[in-house]
């Protein structure tokens, strides 16, 4: 529990994965909008493309806390003396 309030543990991933759902529910539902509105083509486009370039953001995101994530292993295993090299399989 302590970790949240010391940012040591990221809940940023599970946050991203939940606006994407609520994201991609909300661009869908505003195509099927425009679908029955009589604008076919603007309304596929927004389901096809807009999905698509929604999902490539929150990748992004993610990416970049996951390679926050990386770094701060690296850094315990370095403050702990692990060396890589030296390990045996």
């Amino acid at each position: 529990m302590f970790e949240y309030f010391s940012f040591k543990k990221m809940i940023s991933s599970l946050l991203i994965k939940l606006l994407h759902l609520i994201g991609l529910l909300s661009i869908t539902i505003y195509g099927f909008y425009q679908i029955f509105n009589g604008e076919l083509v603007q309304g596929l486009l927004t389901i096809l493309v807009g999905n698509l370039i929604w999902r490539i953001l929150c990748e992004g995101m993610i990416i970049i806390f996951s390679i926050h994530e990386r770094l701060v292993s690296i850094e315990v295993n370095s403050q702990s003396g692990y060396d890589p090299r030296r390990s045996q399989f």
